[in-house]
């Protein structure tokens, strides 16, 4: 968080950074003997002890498990995996703006019961013939594609998302 703080990247409109946390992780942060971690901490009061006794639910993802520096973190498995010895798992913490999203309002095929539903489709075509914009014939083809929802990193050269790769003892 305060990477964050120090490039000027501002928290969202409830004061608090978000972050995306692993069940795995959740899980080595409740279990720590670590001095000075998480547990160790809040284990010196009433209400932190309060919040040790409350596990995180099981029901579904996107479920706010910890409250933590100036950041509220939620549980997912749809985190970077990076395989090897040991396996790590991403925790990402991320300010206003980290990531933006696009929709272009588009209603056809965007109906997700009609069997064929994208939200990107790609349409390629081979040029045969001249055109006024290639008379030699030196473009072979293109690609051209319709979107109704994007997401990406704004355009702009400071970075509003960290994150981190941990070990975790749950397997």
């Amino acid at each position: 968080m305060q990477s964050l703080a120090g490039v000027n990247a501002l928290p969202f409109e409830n004061g608090r950074f978000t972050g995306v946390i692993h069940p795995f992780i959740v899980g080595d942060i409740l279990i720590s003997t670590q001095p000075n971690g998480i547990t160790d901490v809040l284990k010196r009061t009433a209400e932190g002890q309060e919040k040790l006794r409350e596990l995180p639910s099981p029901d579904g993802d996107s479920v706010q498990v910890i409250d933590w520096g100036g950041a509220s973190f939620h549980q997912s498995t749809l985190v970077k995996l990076t395989t090897g010895t040991p396996n790590k798992l991403r925790t990402y913490v991320i300010g206003r703006d980290g990531v933006i999203g696009v929709s272009f309002g588009a209603k056809e095929n965007t109906e997700i019961g009609d069997g064929d539903w994208r939200n990107l489709n790609v349409w390629v075509r081979r040029l045969t013939e001249p055109s006024g914009y290639d008379p030699s014939r030196m473009i072979g083809g293109f690609a051209s594609y319709n979107t109704m929802y994007t997401a990406t990193l704004p355009p702009d050269p400071v970075m509003r998302v960290r994150y981190t790769d941990a070990a975790t003892a749950i397997t």
